[in-house]
């Protein structure tokens, strides 16, 4: 990772990643480990820490190679199996069953992969569905206990009436201390400005 992080042009960091990963087989299989799995293991490690030690160009510049690479071996494999394919018909055909029989069998197994998936779907959307309920309810008794905390806070902090006159701390009192604090204070200023 050091050393492709010292790369710094497109072609030649383009070369070092698809060398890499037959670069880290080799040492795995020297020692007896599957070289199959180090490669993997290599790209992980290169594909989580790329962002903060490749530049941007070299991401991009590599990129678009592998996705060519991508393309022509997809196309490669594709190309061999039509190639193929005439050799399977032929053989198909010399079977006992024939072509009818191969068929028969392929679209027999194509709708039972489709049956299997839809039952496979089915069965998640069910757990989602259940999950949801499962967290709506939560959500709702979540919101209850809440709202029975919000009412005992209000009702907390309502003050009565009876409790407001036997301290003396009435509404009503309260208004006049206000007023007559004002009433002073404007008698004041009327005095210390005329």
């Amino acid at each position: 990772m050091r050393l492709r992080a010292l790369i710094k042009e497109p072609s030649a960091d383009t070369v070092f990643s698809f060398a890499m990963p037959f670069i880290a087989s080799i040492p795995a299989e020297h020692l007896g480990g599957s070289g199959l799995v180090a490669a993997v293991v290599a790209d992980l490690v290169v594909s989580r820490r790329r962002a903060a030690t490749i530049s941007a160009a070299n991401r991009r510049f590599s990129q678009q190679n592998w996705q060519t690479m991508t393309l022509v071996l997809e196309s490669g494999i594709f190309l061999t199996m039509g190639l193929q394919a005439f050799g399977i018909v032929e053989e198909t055909a010399a079977f006992s069953g024939g072509l009818a029989f191969a068929a028969f069998l392929a679209v027999t197994l194509g709708a039972l992969i489709m049956v299997i998936r839809a039952v496979f779907i089915a069965l998640m959307f069910t757990w989602l569905d259940h999950r949801h309920k499962r967290r709506q309810r939560r959500y709702e008794a979540e919101a209850a206990r809440i709202e029975r905390f919000e009412k005992r806070m209000h009702k907390a902090s309502e003050v009565d009436a009876d409790m407001l006159q036997a301290r003396d701390l009435s509404p009503e009192r309260c208004f006049r201390e206000r007023d007559g604090r004002r009433r002073s204070r404007h008698r004041r200023h009327e005095r210390g400005g005329g």
